[in-house]
């Protein structure tokens, strides 16, 4: 037992004096010019190789040491077996010494140890790629997926874990596990190589999330490496704006010997280059056949990475585009204005010419070119005005403005939030209050439309612009709703009902409210006492109301046990679990709901103290508040804070049994000023003092 016992003193050695490098060469016998020798010493131990382990090394070392060389040894004994065999084996085998590895490498003071990891994390992966030499690819796919995620749970997760001050990293005694962002860009790395990479990958910068405000400290090689990967990451998960902070910070920390050639570079070096730069170019000339015709022959390239059709689009937008400003400026030169002075005009003429050149080759789709003419000319070039936000808005909020736009997935709630988020902050400008009206008119609320249209007019109107265009359309959108509102309530009004609607004042009520109960005082004060605002029974009741409250509108359903959670530890720490059939199921918007539905409770309890304060204003602010989340129903808007009068909606409930009558959307302004006196004059303690 001479060589393996003086294999394993080595171990112990390089163990006792932190030597990671050295450890890190011992750990890689298969190089040891004496591998015959112990495994040949070994084989008759292969039962329990750990008790040799522990009879070899000395005392101080048993228990770390153990279970890392028994394994080693293992991985020898086993893959010496046989040939045919041998990559299997080495998979098993390998990842018992890695395990052991990751063990170790947990340990508390255990940064010394980071060269081994690094090794046998590389060597890991390499072994679960060999593998598709003796297995169908797709396992040997699933087996690096499993290398990759061994890795990220074990030592990527340690290393992120290690709180220590980098810097200075040498100094440390003793040292932090500096290999973090390291481990990080292997594994992205292998990652990519993946059919599933976001599966992977999200995992790795969940855990890094911890050392991101350490990332600086880092090497300048490690931190380009890990922002250019994450920003791949991101731009897989379609979060452009991440993605784009990462790959510029990428970008500029890149060398600057060659700043003509770095971008170039990495473009090259994944294949960009190839598959892009034709397209740049037929942009730039203004080329639209060859244009299509490369991205057309590399159709399934791009498809496969989900943007053809994104490319189709805004390429021949963007071919367009150049193609008429070269145009321009030809005709500039050949035709100089007589007056230099004014603005260039341009001559549909030209531009048909050039578009018909520009399209010579007809691709799939095109209209046919000898229909064109001066009037599809002028089309496209009003669409090709530009239409980006202006320069008040800061590059975030442009480029955050832009995307919601460009993705037709953004619900109107999106895109609608967004603007309102910009004009809190930026002021009511033109430009953000007519995107706002628009939106409005496309979830259905054309009422609100036209008041951020209005409120368009009087902001242009203060900044001394006259823009006779948009007045002409505002005015006839005006005319055009108000118009399809009375056309609908002259529909309603010659129905039958059988129930029709009848002014408040018609209906009789009880002029003796309220009767009560004797002892009623006595109930009164001992629910005063046991749920005060401030105690918890009441907190839990009120949650428990505004639940009941959502039920029975069937804004959402929730199962009984959920009920129970969420009022016994509040709505933030409750669990929120939705019934099949409810209509809502996203638990974050159920608890947005209950928050609105008790702030508007909270607001209620200021009139119930002073009825005095109940008139339509306060209705309004009300049903704004309660309606803060639930304005937003699929697609469709639900104007809060404002009444009919306003929306111009009309309201019929029907079934197949009977119809009844709201009131017009004309009355029911008028109605609620009514219902709001009517209820102070039936206050007992007001009826001495109201005058209707």
């Amino acid at each position: 037992m001479a060589a393996t016992a003086q294999y394993l003193a080595r171990a112990a050695s390089a163990y006792k004096n932190k030597d990671g490098n050295l450890l890190s060469q011992i750990l890689f016998i298969e190089r040891d010019s004496n591998v015959g020798k112990i495994i040949n010493e070994i084989l008759p131990e292969s039962s329990n190789l750990r008790a040799l382990v522990l009879k070899t090394l000395p005392g101080d070392d048993q228990l770390r040491l153990a279970d890392l060389m028994g394994s080693v040894l293992q991985y020898l004994c086993d893959t010496a077996l046989g040939h045919e065999q041998l990559v299997l084996l080495r998979s098993l085998r390998l990842s018992k010494v890695y395990e052991s590895a990751i063990k170790m490498f947990a340990l508390r003071d255990s940064a010394w140890f980071n060269p081994c990891i690094q090794q046998l994390t590389l060597w890991v992966l390499q072994v679960a790629e060999e593998k598709a030499d003796i297995a169908r690819q797709d396992n040997s796919r699933d087996r690096l997926v499993a290398a990759i995620t061994t890795a990220t749970n074990g030592p990527l997760k340690t290393a992120a874990a290690d709180n220590k001050l980098l810097e200075p990293l040498r100094q440390l005694a003793p040292r932090s596990r500096d290999i973090t962002f390291w481990l990080a860009n292997v594994l992205l790395k292998r990652s990519f190589e993946l059919r599933d990479t976001l599966a992977s990958a999200e995992p790795i910068l969940t855990f890094l999330a911890p050392q991101m405000e350490n990332l600086h400290l880092f090497t300048r090689a490690e931190q380009v490496t890990f922002r250019y990967y994450a920003g791949c990451v991101f731009l897989a998960k379609e979060e452009l704006l991440i993605a784009r902070e990462h790959l510029i910070i990428a970008f500029d920390l890149c060398t600057n010997k060659s700043p003509h050639n770095k971008r170039p570079r990495l473009l090259s070096a994944f294949g960009l280059t190839s598959r892009f730069l034709p397209l740049i170019l037929a942009i730039r000339s203004g080329d639209r056949s060859l244009f299509r015709k490369h991205l057309d022959d590399n159709m399934e390239w791009f498809r496969k990475k989900y943007i053809y059709i994104i490319l189709r689009s805004k390429g021949e937008a963007l071919v367009l585009r150049s193609l008429f400003r070269r145009t321009v400026l030809v005709t500039r030169k050949l035709w100089p204005a007589e007056n230099p002075n004014l603005p260039p005009t341009v001559q549909f003429e030209h531009l048909l010419i050039a578009a018909l050149f520009s399209y010579r080759y007809p691709a799939m789709g095109d209209m046919e070119l000898s229909t064109w003419d001066k009037t599809d000319m002028e089309a496209i070039c009003a669409s090709l005005i530009d239409q980006d936000p202006p320069s008040f808005l800061s590059p975030q909020d442009a480029t955050k403005l832009n995307w919601i736009e460009l993705q037709m997935r953004s619900s109107s709630e999106v895109q609608m939030l967004t603007l309102e988020d910009l004009i809190a902050r930026y002021g009511p400008h033109p430009y953000l209050l007519a995107k706002l009206g628009t939106i409005f008119d496309q979830a259905g609320a054309p009422a609100m439309a036209l008041e951020e249209y209005r409120k368009t007019q009087e902001q242009l109107s203060v900044a001394g612009f006259q823009d006779d265009t948009f007045n002409a359309f505002v005015d006839q959108f005006a005319r055009t709703i108000q118009e399809e509102f009375k056309q609908i309530l002259n529909s309603v009004n010659k129905g039958t009902y059988y129930q029709g609607w009848r002014p408040t004042k018609l209906h009789k009520f009880p002029l003796n409210l309220p009767h009560l109960p004797l002892g009623h005082q006595e109930v009164k004060d001992e629910w005063s006492q046991c749920f005060h605002p401030q105690s918890i029974m009441f907190q839990r009741y009120l949650t428990n109301v505004a639940i009941d409250t959502c039920q029975i509108e069937a804004t959402f359903l929730l199962t009984p046990e959920s009920v129970k959670d969420l009022v016994f530890r509040g709505i933030s720490d409750g669990l929120v679990a939705t019934a099949p059939e409810s209509a809502v199921t996203d638990s974050d918007k159920v608890k947005r709901i209950l928050n609105d539905v008790i702030a508007a409770y909270d607001l209620l309890a200021d009139v119930v103290a002073d009825p005095f304060k109940l008139d339509r204003e306060y209705v309004c602010r009300l049903h704004k508040v309660l309606m803060k989340t639930c304005r937003f129903e699929g697609r469709r808007y639900n104007p809060p804070g404002v009444t009919r009068t306003k929306t111009g909606q009309t309201v019929v409930i029907s079934n197949p049994n009977y119809t009844i009558s709201c009131c017009s959307y004309l009355q029911v302004d008028e109605e609620l000023v009514y219902i709001c006196k009517m209820a102070k004059v039936r206050v007992p303690i007001a009826q001495s003092d109201m005058q209707v």
